[in-house]
Parts: structure tokens; C-alpha cells; sequence
């Protein structure tokens, strides 16, 4: 997707307010320069030169107070119009950041599952969401702010300069002729050197997320202090790479500095000289200086304005690149609730088999049958495809051969949505937010405190979580890092069992819990899954004699 059509798509959605707040800059750009004017017409007045024809019509105290209330009344309004710019054009800087990340989210909702292993990994989503979109939102607000101040005020100051005096204003004008050059090759080289910053924050977060994700192992295999090394080596290359962007970036300050004091040598070196000679009067003069401030405003604009256009631009385009991607059309859909027939078969799996995308190992083939309220227990070695089987019968992994029906259909032709509303899966590896007990597990649907007292009942989790300090209100870390392994299990139990599933399936969710709470859980479950249809892995029979029967898988083929 063009950058130019995510940011019009935008603005074009809300053009009125864009109308209001451009008119609310020009308002205040004409403002700042009608007040200069007063003040130089005051001195005139006072010094007893000559002003213009209507104050001349005037007794002198009636055109000092005219012009006095006058100034009053222009630092007022000027208050209310930048009031009204902030209100609008700011404040849509920040809308657009919303936008930007809810777009993102929107798309990667629907993405096909090979997307986020090759592609769009956690790290580089995360750097989308945080340092593009905070580059790219700012050609949405206040980077238009000054563009309108580039426009009008530099082109209304230059013109009434050139009608007090046209030397002086020729010479302000060359300074516009002869930065742009200079500022657009230091803008070009901040691109790149922001490109590559980007790209390495984007490496870095890949690496922080794999750390994460492999913390046992790290203990495992002692490997903690490689892995602190490889982390900090990447860290620092992205500080290197920003700071360099970092530095490129100041230069626009001495860049524009130049600008700034060439300007005022202009001013002093020869407006002063005419106010000695007679041709320019102290109040064309302080005007001529006060407009020369305000000229300084627009040009140091001007490199800051290239700068964060092009970052923008770079950051537009990356996340046009995630905006563009096509979605697995299977997710998109909201589909029809689905009916459970009370006769037939729930799950008819014959001669499943599937193929890993990239390794040499293929899974199955399987076959079963499971009916209403059946339980259904799995074992079997790891790699033998369990918790693979599990994902297709989800809908998450499409690519099998053979047949899965759920309800006499293919798990293929389902949208989303439908399975979702009756299949639930706890993962042998635990989710948890970095948010309170009870938010973890009524999660967007709020539940009554009974019904969560329920549900930790079930999963053996009562008792503790009521010695914590605040009960359902203590925060959790993130990863739920001030709980244990088994705790973290039992927490995701409950919050699939509090949505009351029809279907259940229980990923090997007990493998961190000790032997005496699985046994409570167990005996609690017994009268709660006699109308749940459950498939249940396990590496631990014991777990399973809930089950009805037990599907043991010994190998997979190759």
C-alpha cells in the first residue's frame, strides 16, 4: 500500500476537522503578523512620525488607544486560535497513532499462521506498533502545522517586508534559495541511517522475543550468559545506528542556525544604516525585525519538517508493507452460529496426515470417531504430532491431506469465528497478562466474583490466590512472572473453563503441577466434564482416566 493513500484514506475520513484546524493556523499565521505591524505603527505614532492615513484622521491618545486594544485583542485571539489548532490538527496526530496500531492489530489478526514465523515476527510487530507508528503519526498533525506555517506565514512575512522595504526582503528571500540544497542532501542521508535503525531495533526485538521464549532451555543448558552477550552486542548496534541518525539529525540545527544569523547581520548591517539615514523609520524598522523573528520560525521548520517527512515516509512504508498483505480468508468471516445436532458423530478424522512445510517429517495418519460428551485421550512420545492434530482440528493449520470433519463438514470450510464460539484449547504452554488475577481470567467479558471463585475452585487455585495480598486484584508480571509454572497452568484452566465451552481441548495443560493438586483438579472435574466432549493430551496416563477411551500415538512418519 502507497504511503500517500494511507495518509489521505485518513485525512479524507476526517477532512472537516482538517479544514477547521488549517483555517485555525492561518488564522494565527495572520494574527502574528498583523501584530508586529501594530506595535510599529505605536512607535511611529509616539515618536511623532508618520503612520497610516486612518490613524492620521485620529486624535493621537484616540490612535494610541485604538491601537493598543487592538494589540490586546490580537494576543487574545491568537491565544484562541492556537488553542483551536491544538484541539484539532494536534490532537489527530495522536488519533492517527490509535488509527495506525489498530490497523495493524486488525491485519494481523488475520494472518496466515507461516506469516508470523517468516515474516512478521513479534519483534518486527512490535517495532511497527511503537517506533513507526510514532514516526509515521506525525505527518497526520503537527507536521502539517508547520507546512501551513512554511506556506502562509513565510509568504505573507516576505510580502509585507518587501512593502516596507524590498532590499532587505530580497536578501531574507536568498536564504530560502540557498538552504533547500543543503537540507535536502542532510535529509536523504537521515533517511537511510533511520532505515537501518529501524531494521536493527526491529532484529533487536526478534532476539529479545526468542530469549524470552527459550528462557527453560537457557536454564537447561546453561546457556543464560551467551545469550546476555548475543542481546547486548545487539542492543548496542542499535544504539550506534541511532545515534548516528541521532546526530544527522542535529545538524539541521547549526544548519538552519546559519540561516538565523546571516538574517539578522542583513537586518542590523543594513537596516539600521537606513534609520540612521532617514529612509526607514523606527517603527518600520522594529517591524522589519519582529518579522525577520517570525521568518526564522518557518526556516528552522524547514529542515525539521524534511526530516520528519522522510522518517515518516519510511515508516509509512513499512507499515503499508504489513496493510497490504492478504489475510487467510478462512479468519475473516463472522459465519453463522453453528447448531450441535444431538445425533452423529462431533469429529470424524480418517486417514489424517500432515506435512511439516519445512522438515522432512510428515504426522498420521489418524483415525477416530468422537461423539457428544465422548472423552478422548492422547499419548504418545513428543514430536508424534498431538498437539499438530489439535491445531487442525481448531482450523490453525489447513494444509493436511486425509479428512476432519467437525459437524459432517471439513474444519476448512469453517470460518473462525463459528469454531470458536464452541471449540476451546489450554495449551500446555501458559499465556498470562500483565494484569490482575481476575482480568486474566474473565478476560473482555465481565464476570461476577462468584463465578471466578467457581472456576478457581475447579483448578485447585482458591487457597492461593486468596493469600495473595489484594485476592483477584493482584497484579500479575508480564508472562505472570510472580507465578509458578503450574500455577500459570491452572490460571489459563480457569479462564477457558469460566467461558463454559461446549468443546474442550486440554493441550497437556497439567504437565507443571505437581502430583497431589492434579489429583484435586481431577476429582474436581469429574461431575464438571459430563456434558463436555473433551480431547485430552497427555504424557502422563494417570491424567487421562477421566477418558473415555485412549488414542495412543507411537511415532511419526518421516
Amino acid at each position: 500500500m502507497r504511503t500517500q493513500t494511507i495518509w489521505w484514506t485518513f485525512v479524507k475520513k476526517d477532512w472537516l476537522i482538517y479544514v477547521i484546524g488549517a483555517f485555525c493556523v492561518l488564522f494565527c499565521g495572520g494574527l502574528q503578523v498583523l501584530l508586529p505591524y501594530i506595535l510599529g505603527q505605536g512607535i511611529d505614532l509616539m515618536k511623532g512620525l508618520p503612520t497610516t492615513s486612518f490613524l492620521q484622521s485620529l486624535t493621537k491618545e484616540k490612535a494610541f488607544s485604538l491601537l493598543f486594544f487592538s494589540f490586546l485583542t490580537g494576543q487574545f485571539l491568537l491565544a484562541i486560535g492556537r488553542w483551536g489548532w491544538r484541539l484539532t490538527l494536534a490532537r489527530m496526530t495522536h488519533y492517527a497513532g490509535s488509527h495506525l496500531r489498530e490497523q495493524i492489530w486488525k491485519k494481523a489478526c488475520y494472518f496466515p499462521g507461516n506469516l508470523f514465523q517468516k515474516l512478521y515476527t513479534p519483534g518486527r510487530l512490535m517495532n511497527a506498533s511503537t517506533s513507526d507508528v510514532h514516526a509515521a503519526r506525525m505527518v497526520f498533525g503537527f507536521t502539517l502545522v508547520a507546512v501551513f506555517d512554511i506556506l502562509f506565514l513565510g509568504t505573507l512575512t516576505l510580502v509585507l517586508m518587501s512593502s516596507i522595504d524590498v532590499s532587505i526582503t530580497l536578501w531574507m528571500l536568498f536564504l530560502f534559495v540557498l538552504l533547500p540544497p543543503f537540507i535536502k542532501k542532510l535529509s536523504t542521508k537521515e533517511m537511510k541511517l533511520y532505515q537501518l535503525a529501524q531494521e536493527s531495533l526491529s532484529f533487536f526485538h526478534e532476539k529479545c522475543a526468542h530469549s524470552i521464549s527459550t528462557i527453560r532451555l537457557q536454564r537447561l543448558t546453561q546457556t543464560g550468559d551467551l545469550w546476555e552477550k548475543v542481546l547486548g552486542k545487539t542492543a548496542e548496534d542499535y544504539r550506534e545506528r541511532r545515534l548516528s541518525a541521532t546526530f544527522c539529525s542535529l545538524q539541521f540545527i547549526p544548519t538552519m542556525g546559519i540561516g538565523t544569523v546571516f538574517s539578522y547581520l542583513v537586518l542590523f548591517g543594513l537596516g539600521i544604516s537606513k534609520v540612521l539615514d532617514g529612509s526607514l523609520s523606527l517603527g518600520d524598522f522594529v517591524i522589519l525585525q519582529s518579522y525577520v523573528l517570525l521568518l526564522q520560525e518557518p526556516i528552522l521548520e524547514l529542515g525539521f519538517i524534511i526530516s520528519e517527512i522522510q522518517r515518516a515516509k519510511t515508516s509509512l512504508g513499512r507499515l503499508g508493507n504489513i496493510y497490504q498483505e492478504k489475510p487467510q480468508k478462512n479468519l475473516i468471516g463472522k459465519g453463522e452460529p453453528t447448531v450441535i445436532p444431538t445425533k452423529g458423530p462431533i469429529f470424524n478424522i480418517k486417514a489424517l496426515t500432515y506435512k511439516y512445510p519445512d522438515a522432512p517429517l510428515s504426522l498420521g495418519p489418524f483415525n477416530f470417531t468422537l461423539f457428544k460428551n465422548e472423552k478422548l485421550g492422547l499419548m504418545g512420545p513428543t514430536g508424534t504430532g498431538k498437539s499438530t492434530l489439535l491445531h487442525i482440528l481448531l482450523g490453525l493449520k489447513t494444509q493436511f491431506e486425509g479428512e476432519a470433519l467437525f459437524l459432517g463438514k471439513s474444519v476448512n470450510v469453517y470460518e473462525h469465528t463459528p469454531l470458536r464460539q464452541h471449540l476451546t484449547m489450554v495449551s500446555q504452554d501458559p499465556f498470562v497478562f500483565a494484569d490482575t488475577i481476575r482480568n486474566n481470567i474473565q478476560g473482555a467479558n465481565e464476570k461476577s466474583d462468584q463465578d471466578i471463585w467457581k472456576v478457581l475452585d475447579l483448578v485447585a487455585l482458591r487457597d492461593e490466590v486468596e493469600g495473595f495480598p489484594d485476592g483477584l486484584e493482584t497484579p500479575l508480571g508480564e508472562w505472570g512472572l510472580n507465578l509458578s509454572g503450574g500455577q500459570k497452568q491452572r490460571l489459563t484452566m480457569a479462564r477457558a473453563f469460566i467461558q463454559k465451552p461446549s468443546f474442550l481441548f486440554l493441550d497437556d495443560c497439567l504437565s507443571s503441577v505437581d502430583t497431589l493438586t492434579e489429583e484435586k483438579i481431577l476429582k474436581n472435574m469429574t461431575s464438571y466434564l459430563e456434558d463436555k466432549t473433551v480431547i485430552w493430551v497427555s504424557h502422563r496416563k494417570s491424567t487421562l482416566r477421566l477418558c473415555d477411551r485412549i488414542l495412543e500415538i507411537n511415532h511419526a512418519a518421516t
